[in-house]
């Protein structure tokens, strides 16, 4: 008797941790599955250009061209924080560590982090990672995100969430990227669950879907409304969702909170960012043809004066 309750505990444990995150294809690695075209795989550069897939330790959203959305506590690894040529930034594959013929990657030419970001609170966990070379236009595999929600999302709607997650309770790693469909629910729900929120938390369940450490900045969306990205994975306290019973809801960053913030700086990802090194340029330009001239007065006022 005392086996048989041993039995069926095991039984319901392994379909609640086969259950927490649904993959796309039933999961069957081999079989083809749907490109996500605006997740992106942030990888330690060093690590994954030993081995590709090993490096990925967060995930992001493509906001732009030459810009990726993502949580500031990602560029923090040992309590240090990242230089951003140690970032590899990976978009248009669904096999973590296989390479395709579209497979775009990128190193970070710089990235910004809310300036009032606390590593403590975790209060303001964003950040925007500026690509070094931009994402091609006919790469059918790796596109911008369509919208970013400038209203908080809205209870009882049901969203999507995307990331490398751990797939079962055995510390299973996971080969492809996952889907999960999850619920928003009230934040007053949630911070009677003992989750650590924040004043910018979205909440949403069942309890057995939810991401992980690496799936952190990873895009809750709502594909209702083509594809509207409501919030980045803020999963916390690290490690809880690898638990055998999942007791906690999903957290998340409610990206409608800073869409001023996002707007602003992801302004300065692409066209702006060009044209201020055009004005550089010029500026320089003009410096030092007036130094010439300068130097071209002074020459001629001594051969006035020799003579």
């Amino acid at each position: 008797m005392k086996n048989l309750k041993i039995l069926l505990v095991f039984l319901y444990l392994s379909i609640i941790c086969a259950q927490r995150i649904p993959v796309l294809n039933n999961g069957n690695e081999n079989k083809s599955i749907d490109h996500i075209p605006y997740v992106a795989s942030l990888r330690l550069d060093e690590t994954d250009e030993s081995y590709f897939g090993k490096g990925h330790f967060c995930t992001g959203v493509f906001i732009g061209t030459k810009a990726v959305l993502t949580l500031a506590s990602c560029f923090y690894r040992n309590d240090a924080l990242l230089l951003p040529e140690d970032v590899r930034i990976i978009g248009g594959t669904k096999f973590k560590f296989e390479e395709e013929d579209l497979t775009f990657s990128t190193i970070l030419e710089d990235f910004k982090i809310h300036e009032n970001f606390s590593r403590s609170s975790l209060e303001n966990n964003i950040a925007i990672g500026y690509l070094h070379d931009a994402i091609p236009k006919d790469n059918a595999f790796v596109k911008t995100i369509n919208r970013i929600a400038s209203e908080t999302a809205t209870e009882s709607v049901q969203m999507k969430i995307y990331g490398w997650s751990l797939s079962t309770m055995m510390y299973e790693e996971s080969l492809h990227l996952l889907s999960g469909e999850v619920e928003i629910v009230s934040t007053e729900q949630c911070d009677t669950e003992h989750n650590k929120i924040t004043s910018s938390t979205i909440c949403a369940g069942p309890y057995f879907v939810n991401g992980c450490e690496t799936d952190d900045g990873g895009p809750l969306v709502d594909d209702a409304r083509g594809g509207t990205l409501y919030g980045l994975i803020d999963a916390r306290p690290a490690g809880y969702c690898s638990k055998i019973i999942t007791n906690r809801l999903g957290t998340y960053v409610d990206v409608s909170q800073f869409y001023n913030w996002i707007l602003e700086y992801n302004r300065n990802s692409a066209s702006c960012r060009n044209i201020i090194s055009i004005i550089v340029l010029i500026t320089l330009c003009i410096v030092v043809a007036q130094l010439q001239m300068v130097k071209l007065i002074n020459i001629q006022n001594k051969k006035v004066w020799i003579y």
